[in-house]
C-alpha cells in the first residue's frame, strides 16, 4: 500500500503547469509560478506514457529508415559534388590547353610568315592578307576568351 502512494505521489510530481507572459517591453518570460501583477497563459506538462514494445520497435524502425535515407541522400549529394568538381576541373584543363593551342597559332600568324590551311582535298591553300588578318583577329577573340 505504501508502494502504491509513492507512486502516485511521484507521478503528481512529474505533472508540471508552465506560465507563459510578456513584460511591459514586449520580453517573453517563462515560469514555474503564476507571476503576481500580469496576466499569463498556463501550460501543462503532464509526463509522458511509457511507450509498449510494439510502439519502440516502431519507433526503432522508422528512426533506422530515415538515418538510412539521410545516409544514402548524403551520399548521393557527394557523388553529385565529386562529379561536379571532376567537369569544372576538365572545363578547366580543356580551357587551358586550348589557350595555348591558340597563343601558339597567333604567334606563327604574327610572325608573317606564309600560312596555309589543309582545304577538303588534302592541298595545301594559303591565306591571303584580308584572311590572314581575320585569323589574327579570331585568335585574339579565343585567347581573351579562354586565358
Amino acid at each position: 500500500m505504501l508502494r502504491f502512494l509513492v507512486l502516485i505521489l511521484l507521478i503528481n510530481v512529474c505533472q508540471a503547469e508552465v506560465y507563459r507572459w510578456k513584460d511591459k517591453n514586449g520580453k517573453v518570460h517563462f515560469s514555474d509560478s503564476k507571476p503576481v501583477s500580469v496576466e499569463s497563459e498556463v501550460k501543462n506538462y503532464d509526463n509522458p506514457q511509457p511507450k509498449t514494445d510494439l510502439q519502440l520497435q516502431e519507433s526503432r524502425r522508422y528512426n533506422k529508415q530515415k538515418n538510412n535515407q539521410y545516409q544514402q541522400q548524403k551520399f548521393r549529394d557527394k557523388i553529385a559534388a565529386s562529379r561536379k568538381k571532376a567537369l569544372k576541373q576538365s572545363r578547366a584543363n580543356a580551357r587551358k590547353e586550348l589557350c595555348y593551342e591558340a597563343k601558339k597559332q597567333m604567334g606563327i600568324l604574327q610572325k608573317g610568315v606564309p600560312v596555309y590551311v589543309i582545304d577538303n582535298n588534302g592541298d595545301r591553300e594559303f591565306l591571303a592578307n584580308k584572311d590572314h588578318k581575320a585569323e589574327i583577329k579570331s585568335y585574339r577573340k579565343l585567347i581573351k576568351k579562354n586565358c
